[in-house]
């Protein structure tokens, strides 16, 4: 049985808006247990919820409870790549990819598999997501039989070529949120031929997409409900998210401390008291 070696590497350019090179992330999702959520209702009550730290020179606001809540993944924890609002910004910077592989990811559905991730209807959870720097590489070699007629731009013709299955998951926000604003996003964990998953190469990925580790966003569901939304990002916006998309305002380093401090709460509406009211 003659066999073929496939490398199929990508990365998602999030273009100019973005501190992001490439556009991989780190997605976890877990319950969170009742003496956290005590202890995350001290530390916003504190008003020390963030703190000022030092990193290779640089000054910034940082919460060691967020860092807490990335390892909480009882129920969902991958890495891959990170797309959103649809969009299908694809590359392979270091040209790691073999030639002799297609995937048609919006075209091909039967090489695209999209699995939905529940959120449990039951207790509070978190999702949380971290950006980082990375590229997708996986490889294996497979039976040259698998390969099929597909479409090469590079000859602008038809050739035989492996079809590679592009795994992608996703959670339907609109069961979450109770808007019809729909926020997408969808991560791409896996590739596979004919059913055989391809090995990830974890090194070659750090290597090909760098080494920077950027923000978090933390999501807060209660009992099937979305209610809250925090973020270590210490500038304006946490992209790929935005409050246009049906979420409430974000509890960030950027909130002013009357938005921390209860005292005030009477007279402006503060992320902090609207997530406190609902845990």
């Amino acid at each position: 049985m003659e066999k073929e070696k496939v490398v199929v590497a990508m990365s998602n350019d999030p273009g100019s808006s973005s501190v992001c090179k490439n556009l991989g992330a780190e997605i976890s999702i877990g319950r969170i247990p009742f003496e956290k959520q005590t202890e995350l209702k001290q530390a916003l009550q504190s008003g020390s919820f963030f703190t000022e730290r030092t990193y290779k020179g640089n000054t910034y606001m940082g919460s060691d409870f967020l860092n807490d809540l990335m390892d909480i993944n009882d129920i969902y924890h991958k890495n891959g790549i990170l797309f959103y609002e649809l969009e299908d910004n694809t590359k392979d910077p270091e040209l790691l990819s073999t030639n002799n592989w297609a995937a048609d990811s919006y075209n091909c559905s039967e090489i695209r598999t999209l699995n939905k991730v529940q959120i449990p209807k039951e207790g509070v959870i978190v999702l949380n997501l971290r950006l980082k720097d990375a590229c997708f590489v996986a490889n294996g070699e497979f039976n040259i039989d698998y390969k099929i007629d597909l479409w090469d731009n590079s000859l602008k013709a038809e050739r035989k070529q492996f079809p590679v299955g592009l795994n992608f998951d996703f959670v339907d926000w609109k069961e979450y949120q109770g808007t019809n604003n729909c926020l997408v996003f969808e991560l791409l964990h896996s590739a596979s031929i004919n059913g055989e998953l391809l090995t990830r190469d974890e090194v070659q990925e750090e290597m090909a997409g760098g080494s920077n580790i950027y923000y978090t966003s933390h999501f807060i569901f209660k009992d099937g409900e979305f209610i809250g939304w925090l973020t270590s990002n210490n500038l304006e916006k946490s992209f790929p998210f935005h409050e246009e998309d049906g979420l409430p305002q974000s509890i960030s380093p950027n909130l002013t401390k009357s938005e921390f401090d209860s005292s005030d709460w009477a007279w402006d509406v503060s992320p902090v008291k609207n997530l406190l009211d609902k845990l």
